[in-house]
């Protein structure tokens, strides 16, 4: 249960098209140098990340413009004084705001005592969330980190589902304080930034198109949810493999429905950083060994690496099956942790796909394998 864990970080776009939405936000510091060292960014949907925002400093101001695709801009400012850092998150729309920091106490947050003008903070509603969630959070991670410590605890069926139980009620927790407070955008994004993930697709779509009001729904923000939402669909519920058609390193065109439909397809996605990755390579070579090439193929994507240490390390562990490259390809396949594996078959079902670290196991994934190509 030990995996590398992160947040997906590509989407597709959906294809309704929006206006072009334009924040300006204009800080107003105490003095100019502080307006130097502060760090700006806002939310990006289809990166799923902040992206930085270069200021125009005159004097103690510091503004920031550019288009956002959320409902509300979602901007956060960074100072670090000393070895710590601070932080503050405002919301704006396209109306012209202003954040007015005070001068802080000595050892104060620099970001303690501000006024916003067209613009709202998030700090009560982050506050709240938090602990309508906390009891059922801890609950989680005790019995997570507990039985992932122990590999007896860890390879014990019952264990795990004490596992899931209690990953689905902190889960359903959050959920319950998203409904309690779907008219704020501040619960919408939570849903986006948290909830989207968690519990399973056709209840989170449900809940979506129930429980939050148009302009939520209807909006950029709202579309790229549905489609994301749509897309684990896909992969969890209708079980059918994205496909795609990509060069690998030695620049051969690697079509997986070409490949699908004449063989079964062990597709892992892995990164040069990750030291499960690594564990794993011995077991992929065992497959490859163990089945006729005709009847089945690896095909690994090295994501989130350097291009020259993943070439390296494949070759410096023989990695001699189908090697991709690419950061993009996670997207399609809603990749959470490394390494991650999808077994395919001839008709394009994902017949072994594990969507947490929670749920995977190599017992199964081989299982898979051996009941398609017939060799046990």
């Amino acid at each position: 249960m030990k995996r590398t864990i992160y947040l997906l970080t590509l989407f597709l776009v959906p294809v309704l098209v929006f206006g072009q939405k334009q924040f300006k936000v204009t800080f107003i510091l105490p003095d100019s140098t502080s307006a130097k060292e502060i760090s700006f960014y806002h939310w990006d949907i289809y990166k799923r990340e902040m992206v930085p925002d270069s200021a125009i400093i005159k004097g103690n101001r510091a503004t920031i413009s550019a288009s956002y695709n959320t409902v509300l801009a979602e901007i956060l400012a960074e100072r670090q004084v000393g070895e710590k850092w601070y932080s503050l998150k405002v919301y704006a729309s396209d109306l012209p705001a202003s954040v007015k920091i005070s001068a802080p106490a000595a050892g104060e947050n620099p970001f303690s005592k501000y006024t916003l003008v067209n613009a709202q903070d998030n700090k009560k509603e982050a506050a709240e969330s938090a602990e309508f969630i906390k009891d059922a959070f801890a609950n989680f991670r005790e019995i997570h980190d507990r039985v992932g410590s122990d590999e007896k605890l860890y390879t014990n069926p019952l264990e795990i589902e004490k596992v899931r139980a209690a990953r689905t009620l902190a889960y359903k927790q959050r959920m319950a304080y998203i409904t309690k407070h779907s008219n704020e955008y501040f619960a919408f994004s939570l849903f986006m930034r948290e909830a989207m993930y968690e519990l399973a697709p056709d209840e989170l779509l449900s809940k979506f198109a129930t429980i939050f009001p148009a302009n939520f729904r209807e909006s950029e923000q709202g579309a790229f949810i549905k489609n994301f939402l749509l897309e684990r669909e896909g992969l969890e519920i209708k079980r059918k493999a994205p496909l795609f058609t990509l060069k690998d390193i030695n620049n051969n065109r690697v079509s997986l429905a070409d490949i699908y439909s004449k063989k079964t397809v062990l597709l892992v996605f892995w990164g040069t950083f990750c030291a499960g990755c690594i564990q794993e390579i011995s077991m992929l070579k065992e497959l490859k060994a163990q089945y006729p090439k005709e009847q089945f193929e690896i095909i690994s994507v090295c994501s989130g690496s350097p291009e020259d240490k993943a070439r390296e390390m494949i070759k410096e562990k023989g990695m001699d099956w189908v090697q991709i490259i690419n950061d993009d390809l996670r997207r399609q396949f809603h990749v959470s942790f490394l390494p991650q594996s999808f077994v395919i078959d001839t008709k394009g079902n994902l017949v072994y796909y594990a969507p947490t670290d929670i749920d995977m196991s190599y017992d199964k994934m081989k299982a898979a394998i051996a009941e398609r190509v017939g060799v046990n």
